[in-house]
């Protein structure tokens, strides 16, 4: 199981440095903070999927923003939400936001 998680990663790991290879080529630079925030944002609205594949009578439902700080900068984050029920939160978020 642990290899296979690898190699999902690594293959996230690939597609992610394209992306910033072509951000590169364009003349686009991005700041780590803001890499992490796209990372961030992205599994939590993957996360908020998968909750909706489990749970077919629920919508998604926008998001609400929050910032994040950490040393190196703030995180503008989009916290995706569902519909019906506060069931879902995602995984990654500080304990305080739960």
């Amino acid at each position: 199981m642990a290899k296979r998680k690898e190699i999902e990663l690594e293959k996230i790991a690939m597609e992610f440095a394209r992306y910033l290879q072509k951000e590169k080529e364009e003349g686009k630079s991005l700041p780590l903070s803001m890499i992490i925030q796209e990372i961030i944002n992205a599994i939590m609205k993957h996360e908020r999927q998968i909750y909706l594949n489990q749970d077919v009578d629920n919508y998604a439902k926008g998001y609400y923003d929050r910032t994040l700080g950490l040393t190196f900068g703030k995180l503008n984050l989009k916290i995706p939400r569902v519909r019906y029920g506060n069931k879902f939160y995602p995984s990654l978020l500080p304990e305080k936001w739960k």
